[in-house]
């Protein structure tokens, strides 16, 4: 598995990195990812570097996407689970980790959060039942 990292700016962290992850958006992209940093922070993370890829590759799957409905998402990712209006969460890491997602269908995803089950039912217990559903 390569490990994706957070671009240090700095020469003596250029070592730790092996490669770097660019979050900018691509030139094609359907729809706008909207707090990259979180995902950032999180993949630099000691905890996060496990699930580098597996955030590359959901960014870039958001970026071409034209999700215009919950529909639409479940076709690529049968197991995210819609957990209010325009809420989504994703699985990732064969659902180590969770992505909740904000989206205004069609046009933006917002990051709201991306960790544990047990960390996003304590920030978020009324999903609780939902996640649990699953």
């Amino acid at each position: 598995m390569k490990r994706l990292r957070h671009n240090r700016s700095h020469p003596e962290d250029s070592r730790q990195t092996s490669r770097i992850w660019n979050p900018l958006n691509n030139s094609q992209s359907n729809l706008l990812i909207i707090s990259r940093k979180c995902l950032i922070d999180f993949s630099a993370s000691s905890r996060g570097c496990e699930a580098s890829e597996s955030i590359s590759n959901w960014v870039k799957d958001a970026e071409r996407a034209n999700w215009t409905s919950y529909i639409d998402i479940k076709r690529n990712y049968p197991r995210a689970r819609e957990v209010g209006p325009n809420k989504v969460v994703f699985e990732l890491c064969k659902g180590q980790f969770l992505l909740l997602a904000v989206l205004r269908y069609g046009e933006t995803v917002k990051v709201g959060f991306i960790g544990t089950r047990r960390e996003l039912e304590r920030l978020h217990p009324e999903l609780h039942e939902t996640l649990v559903t699953h």
